[in-house]
């Protein structure tokens, strides 16, 4: 007697706001099947114990969003643990209907992993993107596999997603010996390559200086420095470029440093500024004009100062944002200082 059946494919889940909670071991592999007995995911290699781990299904469906310069999935795993959540390692697992693909290419996706509220406030700052080990579980369902460090919530991207490198800092000052130091922070970065440092003496018209490779991808602070070693004297201009893997580049804020051979001359600082400019006048003095022009040379505001002082704030919130003039009059000469607002 010959008996014929036939195995049913494992069911996925695929609709909203099923879950499952689970008790999770340091060393526990298991697979999380949904209150409604469908698969969701996998998690293993876990390092620590996670208490009792709540997996949702914040978000499903077939029709990917948009999502800096790419699309990302319907689909979205919030993944909970009660305890070392922020700190265990491990191993998850992801399952996909292919209609939940959209007809995407599973070889080029990522997985996006964000400590953001939802997926729709994830940006560069609190997310990062992996590329995932591809597998499949018969003909209908695609396995996206990768490893993290701490918890949140899981969606794909594809390839067109880039995050922007988010810059938080960017400073420069001269040193006692009359170099520029470079400083510059990155909150996150995704598919960053590096940051050429160019230089200007004019704010207007830079050249490439100089290049720092980037420290590869992370969503938590990394600190960069560059050295110009005896820059030219007056006032240097510098501005970061910063050139992602597939070439892509956007600029920083221009920053200025103004060296002297005798260190007395006067310079304006910060370069560029928004709301307060100062005039350091390299020595202590009596009396001075101060005349802000236009770059056509035009006067829209005077200052004056009239007793004994070695440097004059002044209030350039009003002024329109671009390139400016200070004529700067003293006892010994008049001369002209430059500055932009922004």
């Amino acid at each position: 007697m010959t008996f014929n059946y036939t195995i049913a494919p494992t069911a996925i889940e695929t609709v909203a706001t099923s879950n499952k909670n689970q008790q999770m071991g340091a060393g526990s592999s298991d697979y999380f099947y949904s209150n409604n007995s469908r698969l969701m995911m996998r998690m293993t290699g876990i390092n620590a114990s996670l208490g009792c781990v709540n997996s949702v299904l914040e978000g499903a469906g077939t029709t990917w969003s948009g999502y800096f310069g790419g699309q990302r999935s319907a689909k979205v795993f919030a993944v909970t643990p009660t305890t070392n959540g922020g700190t265990a390692n491990y191993t998850i697992s992801l399952y996909f209907d292919n209609p939940e693909l959209a007809g995407k290419t599973a070889g080029t996706l990522r997985i996006a992993k964000t400590t953001a509220a939802s997926a729709a406030a994830s940006n560069a700052s609190n997310t990062i993107l992996i590329t995932p080990t591809v597998t499949t579980l018969g003909t209908g369902t695609t396995i996206f596999t990768a490893t993290f460090t701490g918890f949140s919530r899981f969606f794909l991207v594809d390839a067109g997603v880039t995050l922007p490198v988010n810059l938080t800092d960017f400073t420069a000052h001269a040193t006692d010996q009359k170099n520029t130091l470079l400083n510059w922070t990155t909150g996150s970065e995704q598919s960053n390559k590096q940051f050429d440092i160019e230089i200007s003496n004019d704010a207007v018209n830079f050249a490439l200086l100089g290049s720092v490779p980037s420290q590869g991808n992370s969503s938590t602070e990394q600190h960069y420095e560059y050295l110009h070693i005896k820059p030219q004297t007056g006032t240097s201009y510098y501005r970061l470029k910063q050139i992602d893997i597939d070439g892509k580049f956007k600029y920083s804020q221009i920053v200025a440093v103004t060296l002297n051979n005798d260190l007395v001359k006067p310079f304006v600082y910060p370069v560029p500024s928004r709301n307060i400019i100062t005039v350091n006048f390299g020595s202590l003095i009596n009396k001075a004009k101060l005349e802000i022009l236009t770059a056509d040379m035009k006067l829209v505001k005077r200052e004056t100062v009239t007793q004994l002082s070695l440097k004059k704030d002044i209030n350039i919130q009003g002024l329109t944002n671009g390139v400016y003039f200070i004529k700067l009059t003293l006892e010994n000469g008049t001369q002209l200082l430059r500055f932009v607002k922004e």
